[in-house]
């Protein structure tokens, strides 16, 4: 062999071992790098805005109105308007909400469930909630919040009873005009079922009232905060002993409330509701009362 046959075969391995060094490299790292997955809220959904749910704000529901900066009053009977709901094929639920200056929750309720699904609609709500500075409005159906369409900011409603919503100091009883909660504390750690005592006037109806229980899949400050609440169940305030309740005494009442393993969230809290027997979005719908934080073990 001659000394330029030599050569050759010496760079011909050489090439192949660069070859083959670059191709353990590249496959190295796909074995090493870690698949992408999408951002996960606590509940186990893709964050809005995320994952193979997402659907870009045009074409999700669109609330026309109120779309933000409306002042309501209370007693008046308002159009909700909603369009784009380009599906149409699942019944829609209208939720209303309201947040303190903390960004906290401090009302919730679902106005009406079952609502024909249209692409452009009309529900009538006859405005009887609380006065607060920081309502929203959200339509979804059931089962595809991803198509979910909130007011683009907050309205206020007037007219009606300004209500103490700040939750009492840790380990505090709940007192506010017509209701004192002597079971739990604020901030107490409850088991299941949980037992609920006090004494309340004015709220009652045919002797009982309602109590939920919410859950916040994120902590207080979180941008997501507000909309993350859930009512994970409820439970009726029923007087314990002889009471006239009709005149307005103070009456005792109790209630046991059972939740399921799910209902373990970031934070929890127990929703007071006077005993309206109206349809929700009506002026005799039940009416909130006050809010007391608990955990739940």
């Amino acid at each position: 062999m001659n000394q330029k046959g030599f050569a050759n075969i010496i760079l011909i391995i050489i090439v192949v071992a660069i070859v083959a060094i670059g191709g353990y490299f590249v496959l190295s790292k796909k074995l090493t790098t870690p698949p992408v997955t999408q951002p996960q809220t606590l509940n186990g959904e893709p964050n809005q805005g995320q994952g193979a749910s997402y659907v870009p704000e045009e074409g999700r529901i669109q609330v026309l109105f109120p779309e933000g900066g409306e002042k309501l009053e209370v007693g008046k009977t308002y159009n909700i308007q909603w369009d784009n709901y380009s599906d149409g094929a699942e019944p829609l639920t209208i939720f209303l909400s309201a947040v303190s200056e903390d960004n906290r929750v401090v009302y919730s309720e679902k106005l009406a469930v079952n609502v024909p699904a249209k692409k452009s609609g009309v529900f009538s709500w006859a405005v009887s909630q609380p006065s607060f500075n920081g309502y929203k409005v959200e339509i979804y159906p059931e089962g595809g919040r991803e198509l979910v369409g909130r007011s683009k900011d907050f309205f206020t409603i007037t007219g009606g009873k300004p209500l103490a919503v700040n939750p009492p100091e840790p380990s505090k009883p709940l007192q506010t005009e017509n209701l004192i909660v002597s079971i739990p504390l604020a901030n107490q750690a409850v088991s299941n079922p949980i037992t609920i005592k006090g004494k309340a006037r004015s709220i009652f109806f045919e002797g009982e009232f309602m109590v939920k229980l919410l859950g916040y899949d994120y902590p207080l400050g979180h941008p997501k905060y507000a909309e993350s609440s859930r009512v994970i169940t409820s439970a009726s305030a029923r007087i314990v002993s002889d009471c006239d309740w009709i005149t307005g005494q103070w009456c005792d009442f109790e209630a046991v409330m059972n939740y399921p393993s799910s209902g373990t969230r970031v934070e929890n809290m127990l929703y007071f509701y006077d005993g309206g027997q109206g349809d929700p979005g009506t002026s005799a719908a039940p009416k909130f009362v006050a809010a007391l934080p608990i955990k739940l073990k």
